[in-house]
């Protein structure tokens, strides 16, 4: 076997070790997206049933306390778009590998280069922009809703 050979045989190794970590990166990204999701909405309505339930205790001193499931949603959707970002990112540089590994069988591209050919590319901008208006109109209702209390605290003299 030569050099060449010998060295291409290490390289496809490195781009199968490279290819599984990214792709496991991509999918614990995936899974700690969903579960910043699911935090942000307990954790948003477990806020506001407690200072529902404790609306008189809060004083007027104490009312920017009502800003802070709005200011928690807005973490978790920034975190949000990071991890997304991020797998974005992950994904194109699999491409790249896939170019390399697969460029031989056109039949077989490498699940990168079929979602980009395919549409599955459009589905994932779709499902994007979906995710980002929820996101969105979560928090400025979340907003709007804790100034609306903020307001009748402040009228109610509290």
């Amino acid at each position: 076997m030569s050099e060449l050979s010998g060295r291409h045989s290490e390289q496809a190794l490195t781009h199968l070790e490279q290819y599984k970590m990214l792709r496991e990166e991509i999918m614990h990204n995936v899974r700690t997206v969903d579960t910043i999701q699911y935090a942000a909405a307990v954790g948003a309505a477990a806020a506001y049933a407690w200072l529902v339930s404790n609306k008189v205790q809060i004083s007027s001193n104490f009312n920017f306390i009502w800003f802070i499931p709005p200011l928690f949603l807005c973490f978790c959707a920034f975190k949000s778009v990071d991890l997304t970002k991020r797998i974005w990112q992950i994904a194109a540089y699999l491409v790249l590998i896939e170019q390399a590994s697969f460029r031989s069988d056109p039949e077989l591209p490498g699940w990168e280069q079929y979602k980009r050919k395919s549409k599955l590319r459009l589905y994932d901008w779709i499902m994007s922009g979906v995710t980002a208006l929820f996101w969105v109109g979560v928090i400025v209702t979340a907003f709007l809703l804790s100034r609306n209390a903020n307001i009748q605290g402040a009228e109610c003299g509290q």
